[in-house]
């Protein structure tokens, strides 16, 4: 018969633009870390796709430099800088990206103490724990414990499956290197994770091993202050039972989870 049309309906399609936000004062500055956050008032007609905040030594930063990443949504969101040095001036502004672009706070800026504290950079990466009485290696008179690579180092395979390892895995604090070493000598194939962090140069220093659970249960005490992802798995250098599988910690907003597979790394190092 034909075609037949309702009644005309005018629309105009709305033009996104950048979000406005504000970036949260400074709270609870230590010689590592910092509180800081934002809040994002108006998404600019576009859904907020990533936020948090960024800083620098210098001024104006952006996310090309150290930021943090809180995810989606709007509303107000808390951060914490970490790595930072003791006693230096950093510059700090939230940010907020959506289709249209990335929208920056106002810019705030903090100097660190100079006191060393978990998250502090210092000797080539991050403090992500002070031994305890009772830890492997605690000293009561010389402050010591254990750094974590500021980034991942990669992905990699944990070794050789098929291997019979002649010592086994140990899992307290001080047994990372010794597994390390023992994967690397059992097993020849390159690339793997224990060889990558056996050998690895990381600002100066050469002595970082793939850590064990211990290690990194430790770290996990800490981890709100410390450059680890929510949402990845992190290989061990131990491994799962009996099964020659290495163990993975994933990490969760409550901390560490089990689970098997290859994964992200990330070297320590005691000190």
């Amino acid at each position: 018969t034909g075609v037949t049309y309702g009644n005309n309906v005018v629309y105009t399609t709305f033009n996104p633009t950048l979000a406005t936000l504000t970036t949260i004062a400074i709270t609870s500055i230590t010689g590592g870390t910092a509180s800081s956050g934002g809040t994002i008032s108006n998404d600019g007609g576009s859904e907020i796709t990533q936020k948090g905040i960024c800083w620098s030594t210098s001024t104006s930063p952006t996310i090309a430099n150290s930021k943090t990443m809180n995810g989606p949504n709007t509303g107000t969101f808390t951060s914490i800088p970490n790595g930072l040095t003791i006693n230096t001036t950093y510059y700090v502004r939230a940010y907020a990206t959506n289709i249209t672009g990335t929208a920056y706070g106002n810019q705030i800026s903090f100097t660190t103490t100079s006191t060393l504290s978990v998250g502090s950079f210092y000797q080539g990466g991050v403090i992500g724990y002070f031994l305890q009485s009772g830890d492997p290696g605690y000293s009561s008179t010389v402050q010591r414990g254990i750094i974590i690579s500021q980034n991942n180092i990669g992905t990699a395979d944990f070794g050789c499956y098929n291997v019979t390892y002649p010592n086994p895995f140990g899992t307290a604090i001080g047994n990372g290197i010794n597994n390390t070493t023992n994967i690397v000598a059992s097993c020849p194939t390159p690339g793997i994770a224990a060889e990558i962090c056996l050998n690895l140069v990381l600002n100066t220093y050469s002595d970082w091993f793939l850590p064990c659970t211990g290690e990194w249960n430790a770290v996990n005490t800490n981890y709100l202050l410390l450059p680890l992802n929510v949402g990845e798995f992190y290989l061990t250098s131990n491994t799962h039972g009996t099964l020659n599988q290495n163990v993975l910690l994933y990490m969760t907003s409550g901390g560490f989870g089990n689970g098997l597979g290859a994964y992200q790394y990330k070297a320590f190092r005691l000190f």
